[in-house]
């Protein structure tokens, strides 16, 4: 007889957590207990489940916390990347024992973080891997022509 699912709202709802924590699926499965594995087999269960059973629960929970990590995470790269002010003020004490402020204002941005996320969302345009990009799906595009002449070739 087999053993009685471990999986039930509660279990779910705390992997889905962690999940839209940033943790991967299968730390956020042992960390609760349960074997990556068996966490993915809920997922593949719960992904080809037509039906709303407790399967297809876990993995729409999954995907949902998923998907809210990747927005928060891209609204966090974004941000650091938004031009902000940065007040500094330096203090320097004369001779005569007065004291001189000079602050000044400036506005700083982490173009870094931007084009971080500009490389790995759109690599055709903003990768230094670009050229080679577009090499590879050329010789893909040629190879699958050469593979269906080969086919038509050989059904004549």
């Amino acid at each position: 007889m087999a053993r009685p699912c471990k999986l039930n709202a509660d279990l779910a709802e705390q992997i889905a957590q962690d999940v839209a924590a940033g943790v991967p699926l299968g730390a956020a499965a042992s960390r609760r207990g349960i074997h990556r594995g068996t966490a993915s087999a809920w997922m593949a269960r719960g992904r080809k489940s037509s039906g709303d059973d407790i399967f297809r629960q876990f993995y729409d929970a999954v995907k949902k916390a998923e998907a809210v990590f990747i927005g928060t995470s891209l609204e966090s790269i974004a941000l650091s990347g938004a031009p902000r002010e940065v007040v500094t003020t330096r203090r320097t004490i004369k001779a005569d024992g007065s004291v001189v402020e000079v602050t000044t204002t400036r506005i700083v941005a982490d173009w870094t973080a931007i084009a971080w996320l500009l490389e790995r969302r759109f690599p055709e345009a903003f990768s230094l891997a670009s050229r080679e990009i577009k090499a590879l799906k050329k010789t893909c595009k040629e190879l699958f022509d050469t593979v269906e002449q080969l086919t038509r070739r050989s059904n004549q």
